[in-house]
């Protein structure tokens, strides 16, 4: 009986613990950077999402690099289904965000978006060697700490 009890101590010890730590981190299951494409014209532009914790930052990226009037910054709202536009750009206000695919796809209002590292992700982010690449664009999601 003492060993039994011991036992189920030291499991609740450990489930507390666990516990704490996930109360502890400040990231959400949405961190990540998606990526969609969207053509305008004659132009092909990379729109890209980057969520880290509750801060969210849009841009659209073209082949000469980022467009400065194409970015936003938002937060997400406690339950995660929400952006609030902070720093409006092209977006503004609020936009219902939803995901599909077990995270891999993300929702943005009527625009999806796919999870860095997926097969559909890639696709998108492979441009001309004479276009700016998608990865070496800075982000600006650390300005909203």
């Amino acid at each position: 009986m003492r060993r039994r009890t011991s036992l189920t101590i030291i499991a609740a010890t450990i489930a507390a613990i666990a516990a704490l730590t996930g109360c502890a981190s400040s990231g959400s299951d949405l961190d990540g950077t998606y990526y969609r494409e969207h053509f305008y014209q004659i132009s092909r532009y990379v729109e890209r999402v980057i969520i880290d914790g509750e801060n969210v930052e849009f841009a659209r990226i073209g082949c000469k690099g980022l467009k400065d009037d194409k970015t936003s910054l938002g937060k997400l709202n406690e339950p995660g289904d929400r952006i609030d536009w902070v720093d409006e750009g092209f977006y503004s206000g609020s936009d219902p965000l939803s995901t599909a695919s077990e995270g891999e796809t993300l929702s943005i209002g009527d625009r999806m978006f796919f999870l860095e590292g997926t097969v559909a992700a890639e696709k998108i982010v492979r441009q001309d060697s004479d276009c700016v690449t998608v990865a070496d664009m800075p982000s600006r999601v650390g300005e909203l700490d």
